[in-house]
């Protein structure tokens, strides 16, 4: 039988905090053994993690785990979960097999909560790039609640007697994913990206807010902004000011190369772009961009705008923006628990398994 749902939340709860510590972002004399425990570990797995994969860096690691903390805050997670009373009921776990991308840290962090939220064992297969991030996770969350144990496991071959399927990759391995687990109930995500909608009349404050949504994790991110929407005559000018606080990332050697290697293949192409030096603007209908570009599309009017977002809403995982219905500039990086990827409820996919 599953934890009850109490244990499940204070355990959730108690892993957000001893992560806010172990970044740093707690100041205070920590009194939990489970964070004492960890440090030395955690600096030396975040260590292996970015020789592993050179896009993790340091920094990016606990950024990254800083957000995971802010969302676990013990009236976040009760907040999220009052939307599904179903969940207070005793049901046989299910084994839910979870395929995790490698692209940003903790990518599979959500899938994780959400299986294991549910009353659910979580069979997790890591990315290779991944460094042992998420069994890093896994073993704080088990000193905290040691009953979470029995329900946690991960596998590096081909998931096998699972009850149902989540799965996040490119489109490509999508197709892969669908064909070779068709028996089986599945929550396939694709490829998707953020864009950003500006008018121009945008503070230096959202604008320092963008240019995170733009750079944290180098942009690979599902939810990193990789294009902008702006008006026609739009100034680029205060928007290249904002963007030089982010140059440092021509340190990483991998984006480095990324950058010299699109502006050569650009400049050849005879493609007219705006170059800082670390980032290329280029004019484009595509919503994917590469690494080290940004794309822009020049609207002529508040309906053509909305037209292009309504049309093309399926291809973003997220909308920044002023208006109230999209996420504020700076805070793409940051979900709250409740946001799901690809808009796809995963709590009610589970919830429906027989």
């Amino acid at each position: 039988m599953p934890l009850k749902l109490e244990k499940r939340i204070i355990g959730f709860s108690e892993l957000g905090k001893a992560l806010y510590w172990l970044t740093g972002s707690d100041k205070n004399t920590p009194t939990n053994e489970v964070q004492l425990a960890w440090l030395d570990d955690f600096e030396k797995i975040i260590e292996k993690s970015g020789k592993v994969n050179p896009w993790f860096t340091s920094d990016f690691i606990k950024n990254a785990l800083y957000s995971i903390a802010l969302s676990l805050k013990e009236e976040n997670i009760r907040k999220w979960l009052a939307k599904y009373p179903e969940l207070n009921k005793n049901r046989q776990a299910k084994r839910i097999g979870v395929i995790m991308a490698g692209n940003i840290p903790f990518v599979g962090f959500h899938d994780f909560i959400s299986v294991l939220i549910s009353g659910n064992s979580f069979v997790g297969k890591s990315s290779s790039k991944d460094g042992g991030l998420m069994e890093m996770i896994a073993g704080i969350l088990t000193d905290i609640e040691p009953e979470f144990e029995r329900h946690i496991s991960f596998n590096h071959s081909k998931l096998t007697n699972i009850d149902a399927l989540i799965a996040t990759g490119s489109d490509n391995s999508a197709r892969y994913f669908e064909y070779d687990y068709q028996n089986t109930p599945t929550l396939i995500r694709k490829n998707k990206n953020g864009v950003a909608v500006l008018d121009g009349t945008e503070s230096e404050k959202e604008l320092h807010g963008l240019t995170e949504d733009i750079f944290l994790y180098f942009g690979l991110g599902c939810r990193s902004v990789s294009k902008i929407l702006v008006p026609k005559g739009y100034d680029f000018n205060p928007l290249i000011k904002v963007l030089t606080g982010f140059k440092q990332v021509m340190n990483n050697p991998n984006y480095s190369d990324n950058y010299r290697y699109q502006s050569a293949i650009l400049k050849t192409a005879g493609h007219s772009v705006i170059d800082t030096g670390f980032l290329i603007l280029r004019e484009s209908f595509g919503t994917s961009s590469p690494i080290s570009v940004l794309f822009y599309q020049y609207y002529n009017s508040e309906i053509e705008l909305q037209s292009y977002l309504e049309t093309d809403f399926d291809k973003f995982q997220c909308i920044v923006g002023k208006s109230p219905e999209m996420v504020p500039y700076g805070k793409a990086q940051y979900p709250e628990i409740w946001d799901y990827a690809d808009h796809i409820d995963t709590l009610k996919f589970l919830g429906t398994l027989k």
